[in-house]
């Protein structure tokens, strides 16, 4: 299943950066469930613009299965675009249940690094982001950008699971400054039935 979101809001004014280290676990934007409060994003950091300060910004979250298989291990591929943006930042979730609680795991290809996981959020949740070293942020790279990572299902039957993630098109300048934040305007990039 291909998931295509183009995100768009109102201009507005401001700027972020893709942080080499990767932006801290809880900055998927997952939306408040049971008990549990609402997910930051980027933009807790990257604050000169508000989330979806345009319509320019686009994520695309391909290689979720329609309907997961227990325990099956899938690749996964995160392409962001952005017309101006000169480094690339991301993180994503898989989360289930009333609760919105993780499910499955998310973990970088074997030996790559252009990812890394992350744990520490709410709930249970994992996390896949850029990488901290080398060309994980892409720097230099216009237009868009790509990442893989492999996301496990649930080892046992949660219901439907639902991918949640931002992005961050940066300037490439080295400051948190005159950057822009994205994410789906549902906050959804894809859901895989149980």
């Amino acid at each position: 299943m291909r998931s295509r979101i183009a995100v768009l809001l109102a201009l507005s004014s401001g700027g972020a950066l893709a942080s080499s280290a990767g932006p801290p676990a809880g900055s998927s934007g997952v939306p408040a469930a049971a008990n549990i409060p609402a997910e930051n994003t980027c933009v807790m950091c990257h604050a000169d613009y508000p989330l979806n300060p345009d319509s320019q910004g686009t994520i695309v979250l391909s290689g979720v299965p329609s309907r997961y298989v227990l325990g099956q291990t899938y690749k996964l591929t995160l392409k962001v675009a952005h017309p101006e943006a000169r480094r690339w930042g991301f993180q994503v979730t898989a989360v289930a249940g009333s609760d919105l609680h993780g499910a499955g795991e998310v973990n970088p290809l074997p030996g790559d690094r252009m990812t890394q996981r992350v744990t520490g959020g709410m709930a249970g949740r994992t996390y896949i982001e850029h990488g901290a070293i080398g060309r994980a942020t892409g720097v230099g790279s216009s237009g868009g950008f790509t990442w893989q990572f492999n996301w496990t299902a649930p080892s046992s039957n949660e219901g439907d699971v639902t991918f949640y993630g931002v992005f961050n098109a940066a300037n490439g300048d080295g400051s948190n400054g005159g950057d822009k934040i994205y994410a789906p305007n549902s906050g959804v990039l894809a859901v895989s039935k149980g």
